[in-house]
């Protein structure tokens, strides 16, 4: 991740990285509970799968921790800058789309088919207000670390 232009650009981890990168388990337990930051996909690789509304709202929330961005389903219209799709915008719809998605990726046993159908189909629903496309990538990995890949 950059921050700044030209000559003043400077260079920093993602905060996504913290998502994946490998934990010393000893010295992570050493530190305050305060000062703790957990690689949740690795500590939890099962999480994911089976795929539920709840759980990819956890995984949603993690994405966007200090974004002031809302945890649940979104309740209003948005839009996609330079498209013209329009997504769902009802909550009872929404719930209900993702609702099928999660069955619909349940009941696949290839998990690259998983995979794909939770990256863009996640995509595509837009369930949240904001980190979208954030939650559907780290599901995908997220998937794929459940099944050892």
């Amino acid at each position: 991740m950059s921050i700044g232009k030209l000559k003043a650009v400077k260079y920093q981890l993602s905060p996504a990285y913290a998502m994946l990168y490998p934990i010393d388990v000893d010295r992570y337990f050493k530190r305050e509970q305060d000062e703790r930051v957990l690689n949740f996909i690795i500590e939890n690789t099962d999480y994911v799968d089976p795929l539920t509304i709840s759980r990819r709202e956890d995984m949603h929330s993690l994405l966007v921790k200090n974004l002031e961005v809302d945890r649940n389903l979104r309740q209003r219209r948005v839009g996609i800058s330079g498209t013209n799709y329009l997504p769902l915008d009802n909550e009872h719809q929404i719930r209900d789309a993702v609702n099928e998605l999660c069955l619909l990726i349940n009941s696949k046993q290839n998990v690259f088919e998983k995979e794909l159908l939770a990256l863009v189909m996640l995509s595509y629903i837009q369930p949240s207000v904001d980190g979208n496309k954030r939650t559907a990538r780290i599901i995908s990995n997220a998937l794929l670390i459940a099944n050892q890949y």
